[in-house]
């Protein structure tokens, strides 16, 4: 722990996550599911619907070859203790300050390690899983938006091809209890 006040978060389970030094002990498995679970894709910018990064998260390992399930699972899981950032914010952060992105990256950086370590995986995760994941997440990414989002008032950048696999979204408990399991199913052996 460190001697900063107020540099830690309390967690659904009771717990505390520390945001400067974070290790495995302090990363539970039911805190991931129920707080990515009732954190919302896009600012919730889905009329009528709320998509959960816990549903996205999902999407995107179910998207993967099985060695890389564990990992797309995760790749959202520092949102968890930090929240979720739009790409337009920081592109905007980048373009104002980049040190702040430069910032904001190490806290996400030092909570994916501990997150990582916590399930016995690799971090950074092997590049060529890295890949996968970044194209699964696109897809992901345009799935989502066809879905559930209004009409584009402008253009988005360029999105491939969009996963069929999204089709209504879950609520939160439903979220959280698959989130739940499928991390169970891929990454079951918890080193801590």
């Amino acid at each position: 722990m460190t001697n900063h006040p107020f540099t830690w978060v309390q967690t659904a389970s009771g717990a505390a996550f520390d945001l400067l030094a974070p290790s495995p002990e302090q990363v539970h498995p039911e805190d991931l599911a129920e707080h990515l679970s009732k954190i919302p894709r896009f600012a919730g910018a889905t009329p009528n619907v709320v998509i959960s990064v816990a549903q996205h998260s999902v999407l995107v390992a179910e998207a993967l070859p099985a060695e890389a399930r564990a990992y797309g699972l995760l790749h959202d899981g520092h949102e968890a203790y930090l929240g979720n950032d739009q790409g337009p914010k920081l592109n905007a952060l980048t373009a104002l300050a980049p040190i702040t992105l430069a910032i904001l990256a190490q806290l996400r950086l030092r909570a994916a390690a501990a997150i990582h370590a916590r399930f016995g995986l690799s971090w950074p995760p092997p590049v060529e899983i890295a890949a996968a994941i970044d194209r699964a997440n696109a897809r992901a990414v345009a799935a989502e938006k066809r879905a559930f989002m209004a009409p584009e008032p402008r253009p988005w950048a360029p999105l491939p091809e969009p996963l069929s696999a999204i089709d209504e979204p879950w609520t939160w408990s439903e979220a959280s209890e698959r989130f739940y399991d499928t991390l169970m199913r891929y990454a079951p052996q918890w080193p801590v």
